[in-house]
């Protein structure tokens, strides 16, 4: 009886997949850099940190985001990625945020929030809905030169098994924060009303 049950259950997934299933995307920022970490499986590391993306369900259905995945072209390889939720802070007015440093100065992306959360809430997407989140994605490969990135795939999944791919152009903008020595700096920190940033783990 059990496996006759499992085959109708795929066969009515299969029969509630949609033909044309489409999310749109846009961000306010997209930076390939590398990661600073206690955790040494991934210090120094190439990420694609992303800010602010807005994922807009363009189908004419409700659905469910389950994961996204991003991969790279690189040497005309693809390498994967994955989604890693990196340590936030608080700015000096209580935003969650993340830092980007290079040893003289920082970056503070405010209002941060893991997209992976959003995705863990299970939140139905209506039609015309917006899925909204930051991102750091680890480059599971060793990059030795940026230049030779050509190109992004973002993947998003719904729980349907439906998918919808977009691709990312790379430009030179994408690398401004690595040739600045910029890092994401994974860490939990505090910021004062002077701006002045405080690690809150010093052996981190």
């Amino acid at each position: 009886m059990i496996p006759a049950v499992i085959t109708v259950c795929f066969l009515l997934r299969e029969k509630l997949k949609r033909k044309g299933f489409d999310f749109d995307s846009s961000y306010k920022d997209l930076t390939i850099i590398p990661i600073t970490s206690s955790n040494k499986r991934i210090n120094g590391k190439m990420t694609i940190c992303i800010y602010n993306i807005d994922i807009v369900n363009k189908n004419t259905f409700d659905t469910t985001v389950k994961k996204i995945d991003l991969v790279l072209r690189y040497h005309n390889k693809l390498l994967k990625t994955y989604l890693y939720n990196v340590a936030t802070g608080r700015t000096s007015i209580g935003d969650k945020a993340v830092v980007l440093n290079n040893g003289i100065c920082s970056i503070i992306l405010g209002k941060w929030l893991n997209i992976n959360e959003r995705i863990m809430s299970k939140e139905v997407l209506s039609s015309g809905g917006i899925f909204s989140g930051s991102a750091v994605f680890i480059v599971e490969e060793q990059i030795s030169d940026l230049q030779d990135v050509s190109e992004l795939r973002l993947t998003i999944y719904d729980y349907l098994g439906n998918k919808s791919t977009k691709v990312i152009r790379v430009d030179q903008s994408m690398f401004t924060g690595s040739q600045k020595r910029f890092r994401v700096i994974d860490k939990e920190f505090i910021e004062s009303k002077s701006q002045e940033i405080e690690f809150l783990d010093k052996n981190a």
